[in-house]
């Protein structure tokens, strides 16, 4: 949404898109092709962070719980394939992007 097509907005979307697009801009740098993959990313990022006008995350405030932290996986071997390559992959992400 624009200002410009609801004029009594006060910015806060716009300035949401920024940081978004800063946020995607960053964590695709290597990969511009990428950014739709790290919209899920982004999302997390997102409800995770603090929020100044709630003084807490959008996890918290619609959960009422901290929000989960992301670790590192360790392959089990128990786990079932599919769960252990989409773990890998999304630890994958995580090293790539990280450093």
């Amino acid at each position: 949404m624009s200002s410009s097509y609801h004029p009594q907005s006060d910015g806060q979307i716009e300035n949401l898109n920024k940081t978004v697009e800063m946020y995607l801009r960053c964590f695709v740098f290597d990969n511009p092709k990428a950014w739709v993959q790290m919209l899920p990313w982004a999302q997390f990022w997102y409800n995770c962070s603090y929020h100044h006008s709630l003084k807490m995350s959008l996890f918290q405030a619609v959960f009422g719980r901290v929000p989960p932290s992301t670790i590192k996986y360790e392959l089990q071997v128990t786990d079932p394939p599919s769960v252990q390559i989409a773990l890998q992959e999304r630890g994958d992400g995580h090293t790539e992007n990280a450093g």
